[in-house]
């Protein structure tokens, strides 16, 4: 089959070739032909630069195709390709909240001997009942509306900006 090469500043090259031959035997022919070392040639087919060992039918490259060759630029980075960047540290694991069962024993105690229920923690007097305060080893806080009291006195941390 029949394939053209558009050289740059120079004609096009009709070279006969078949499917089965490899890109380095395409670059023996140009490098024949044209004069242009193996090395310094780069071939390029629709969007694809072509690979040294991959066969012609590979990139799918019919008869009467048209190639590009490029020339190599001296100094330029070659064929090197980016490294990847390989991390030394493990992977940050994300907080998973584990739910705890019958956690309502916690907020709440039932005496053997009356029956009767009292409450363990201490309820929010702005938000109202049904809402506990954390216990802090100097504090009480709620989590909803932020009030914080003190073991010694009160204060809320909601009015501090008030001044």
């Amino acid at each position: 089959m029949q394939v053209f090469v558009k050289i740059p500043a120079e004609k096009t090259l009709v070279l006969d070739v078949s499917p089965a031959n490899t890109v380095t035997d395409m670059k023996i022919n140009i490098q024949n032909k044209a004069k242009i070392p193996k090395d310094q040639q780069r071939l390029i087919f629709t969007v694809n630069q072509l690979e040294d060992d991959q066969t012609l039918a590979f990139y799918n490259i019919r008869h009467e195709s048209t190639l590009y060759l490029l020339l190599r630029l001296p100094g330029g980075g070659g064929n090197k390709k980016k490294k990847r960047k390989v991390f030394t540290t493990p992977k940050k694991e994300k907080h998973e909240k584990e739910k705890e069962k019958l956690a309502v024993l916690k907020y709440y105690k039932v005496d053997d001997e009356d029956g009767k229920v009292e409450r363990l923690r201490k309820e929010c007097s702005e938000c109202g009942p049904g809402i506990f305060m954390a216990n802090h080893s100097d504090r009480y806080c709620c989590g909803k509306c932020g009030l914080t009291i003190l073991f010694n006195q009160t204060v809320d941390s909601s009015s501090d900006n008030d001044v």
